[in-house]
C-alpha cells in the first residue's frame, strides 16, 4: 500500500487533489489531502471520481499538450508523469480516465 499525498506541476501555480461523488442526488466535489492506494488494488482518476485540479495556470492548456508533473507518494517518493490534455466527453458518452495501480511502480 501507499498514499498519493500531492501532485506538483511547473505549469500551474497550484495543484490539488479532488474527489467528486453523488450526495443526495447532487454531484459534489471536495478537495482531499491524500489518496489511499491499497496494495493490489487500482484507484482510478476519472470524471465523477478522483481528479487532479490544475489551478492558477501559467499559460492556457491546449488540446494535445503534454503537461509534465510529479506525483508525490508517502513511500514511493516522487514519480515523474505526463498528463495529456484531452477534450471532455459530452454528457452520457463513455469517458476514459487514468488509473493508478495500488503499488505505484508505474
Amino acid at each position: 500500500p501507499d498514499v498519493l499525498t500531492s501532485v506538483t506541476c511547473a505549469a500551474a501555480g497550484r495543484t490539488t487533489l479532488h474527489r467528486s461523488m453523488m450526495m443526495g442526488g447532487v454531484m459534489q466535489m471536495h478537495a482531499v489531502v491524500r489518496v489511499d492506494l491499497p496494495a493490489g488494488a487500482t484507484v482510478s482518476f476519472a470524471p465523477g471520481g478522483y481528479h487532479v485540479m490544475f489551478e492558477v495556470l501559467k499559460r492556457p492548456f491546449n488540446l494535445g499538450d503534454k503537461i509534465p508533473a510529479t506525483l508525490v507518494f508517502a513511500k514511493a517518493g516522487r514519480v515523474n508523469v505526463e498528463f495529456l490534455v484531452q477534450a471532455t466527453a459530452p454528457a452520457g458518452a463513455p469517458r476514459g480516465g487514468g488509473s493508478m495501480p495500488g503499488m505505484p511502480g508505474m
